[in-house]
């Protein structure tokens, strides 16, 4: 990805802090090339149209798209706490499946996606996720499952399995696409290619009953699916590396945009709450400003991946701070602020410097301290990127300001967790582990294009959100 910018310009308007140059990312005139490399981020990827099914499994079996709602039926799932609200939850020793009519799937472009838990291999093989499989003959028979603990994804003949060994009691991530022109067959993991090849026909099934954790036709009726279904959806168009990366990573999305300027405009619509916060010219269009009072703050909540240990994450966004002080992002258990774990993510330390920080497994806050922001009319893009292997990094400006080991992330292992924008609300009273934030408390100032991905954004992504028009 390539972006244009006056570097001159740029760096004109930059100033010195604690050993830190702090660039201005805004584009000026097209007179140098900025090599952003390969990314992702500031594509357009939302893409609603050819969807033909979606089952949330939130309290029902009703396809809240195309009407292909689960026939009634002894053997249906219960529902349990899911990745986002409720999931179906199938128990294989009692059979458990969902029946729907027939879903046209036959010499079509498609995409297969989920997000699912298995909690148990009891099978000798085959797990299955979906299926449409009337009948045992070449190309007529579609069986998505996990076989021998690794993806599958078959038309009885043209069949393709992944590499990955599937985990239990994970959360993971899962698509399923075939493209009709290229005749492609690839399979997702977690917003990335587990395996892909060349099928030597389309899916030509016209007839048969749509099933979600069993097939009708291969290995049944000994492959019922154990664990918990989510999010399932299939769309009769194949989708591209980046809508699926993004989709299976990105967290939440806030924009801070009227007329609706707290929604999630990312692909899970998590729930918010705002008080005491105004909206103001922001970086790109509007965004939020907070006063500083006790009172003042966003919150949003339902973020499954960040209460799982060892999942890397990355927060972005873009700020312009009116006070050096406070709390900017708080992770906590509860909607107060405190509960079971609670700590900021970002403030600033006691000298005015941004700090980033997370909790190790030996329940002590690591900290990446920053530069001391400037206070004016500028915009500054801050990135925190944590990971097992590269530890924690602060980004500002596109410079890596810095890098701390930290290997572990101690979780909440509980759903739902909650993300508090400029405020610790009750975890600012000493109950949580402020580590190196001076005064945890409320922040003054505003925050653009705030998000929240559960993979570890690179140095690329960095860039593409600095030098984006």
């Amino acid at each position: 990805m390539f972006y244009s910018a006056d570097l001159i310009t740029m760096m004109g308007k930059s100033k010195f802090h604690y050993g830190y140059f702090l660039f201005n990312c805004s584009l000026g005139t097209t007179t140098t090339t900025i090599n952003c490399g390969t990314s992702c981020l500031n594509q357009s990827w939302i893409e609603a149209s050819d969807g033909l099914a979606f089952w949330p499994f939130d309290g029902s079996y009703v396809d809240i798209v195309g009407g292909y709602n689960g026939i009634r039926s002894p053997n249906l799932p219960t529902f349990v706490t899911g990745y986002l609200g409720q999931a179906a939850s199938f128990d294989a020793s009692m059979q458990q499946a969902i029946y729907t009519s027939y879903i046209p799937l036959n010499d079509v472009s498609f995409s297969i996606e989920a997000w699912i838990k298995p909690t148990g291999y009891p099978n000798s093989r085959d797990h299955s996720i979906v299926g449409l499989c009337p009948s045992k003959i070449i190309n007529h028979c579609l069986h998505i499952n996990i076989r021998n603990k690794k993806l599958y994804f078959g038309f009885y003949y043209d069949d393709i399995q992944g590499i990955t060994t599937i985990p239990l009691n994970q959360w993971i991530h899962v698509v399923f696409d075939f493209n009709l022109t290229t005749k492609l067959q690839t399979i997702y993991l977690n917003g990335y290619q587990d395996v892909q090849a060349i099928a030597s026909h389309s899916l030509e099934i016209d007839a048969g009953n749509f099933t979600i954790g069993i097939n009708e036709g291969v290995n049944f009726p000994y492959s019922y699916f154990q664990g918990y279904i989510d999010q399932l959806s299939i769309n009769r168009r194949t989708k591209s590396s980046c809508e699926i990366l993004e989709i299976a990573t990105l967290a939440g999305h806030f924009k801070f945009d009227t007329p609706s300027p707290f929604i999630d405009s990312g692909p899970n619509a998590v729930a918010t709450t705002s008080s005491g916060t105004s909206i103001v010219n922001g970086y790109k269009n509007q965004a939020i400003s907070f006063s500083g009072s006790s009172t003042s703050y966003f919150q949003a909540w339902g973020f499954t991946s960040l209460g799982s240990s060892q999942q890397p994450f990355s927060l972005t966004f873009w700020i312009k701070p009116q006070i050096l002080s406070g709390t900017i992002v708080h992770l906590s258990t509860s909607s107060l602020g405190a509960g079971s774990e609670c700590f900021p993510l970002l403030g600033f330390a006691s000298n005015g410097a941004i700090v980033a920080q997370v909790l190790t497994d030996n329940n002590i806050v690591v900290t990446a301290t920053g530069p001391i922001l400037p206070i004016s009319s500028l915009w500054i893009a801050i990135v925190q990127t944590w990971s097992p292997t590269n530890g924690l990094k602060l980004y500002v400006n596109n410079t890596l300001a810095s890098s701390v080991a930290a290997s572990t992330f101690l979780a909440s292992e509980i759903t739902p967790n909650y993300l508090t924008l400029g405020n610790c609300l009750n975890g600012c009273d000493g109950t949580c582990s402020g580590g190196s934030v001076g005064t945890p408390g409320p922040f003054t100032g505003a925050i653009d294009d705030w998000r929240i991905y559960s993979r570890e954004l690179t140095s690329d992504d960095v860039c593409a959100l600095c030098f984006a028009a």
